[in-house]
């Protein structure tokens, strides 16, 4: 049930069937935490509610620190939060995680996380990482690589100072 509700947009709905009046997990989530945490991150960041989003995010992670796509997730949380130095360590350690092969993610999320980590170092001023990283995602022949192409664009005029006004 939780599932279609995300899927139809009826976030009260989790929140209310997740968590009681004081916000803790119900009893019966809690067998999966990782995963529970992980409803709840996205549906407190789909509601704008960045800073209870990192919270769960980083619940999630505590149940298994090795989940990279709770890493992404919360690397989006910093970043949405203007913190973009966090949202690079947390994407760094996404990218250990899934060099070291102890968890099996998909290249989507790979590029995925890539592509923030770029971002993130945009936002930091650190153009020339960010570049790298672009050209290597631009070659994708998918949407990841076209954003990737467009936010290589975008860092150049940063480099050569000509970017107007923020991405």
């Amino acid at each position: 049930m939780i599932h279609q509700w995300m899927k139809q947009g009826r976030l009260s709905s989790v929140l209310k069937a997740m968590v009681d009046h004081e916000e803790r997990l119900r009893p019966e989530f809690r067998f999966d935490a990782n995963h529970a945490y992980y409803v709840l991150g996205d549906v407190y960041f789909r509601k704008r509610e960045f800073r209870k989003a990192k919270e769960a995010f980083q619940r999630s992670l505590k149940s298994w620190p090795h989940d990279v796509e709770a890493m992404h997730a919360l690397g989006n949380c910093y970043d949405a939060l203007g913190r973009p130095k966090m949202a690079e360590r947390v994407l760094r350690r996404a990218i250990a995680v899934i060099k070291s092969g102890e968890t099996g993610v998909s290249n989507q999320v790979k590029w995925d996380v890539m592509v923030n980590l770029g971002n993130a170092l945009l936002d930091q001023g650190k153009h020339d990482e960010a570049v790298s990283i672009f050209r290597r995602i631009g070659r994708l022949d998918n949407d990841v690589g076209r954003i990737a192409r467009e936010n290589l664009q975008w860092a150049k005029l940063l480099l050569v100072g000509k970017a107007p006004g923020r991405r």
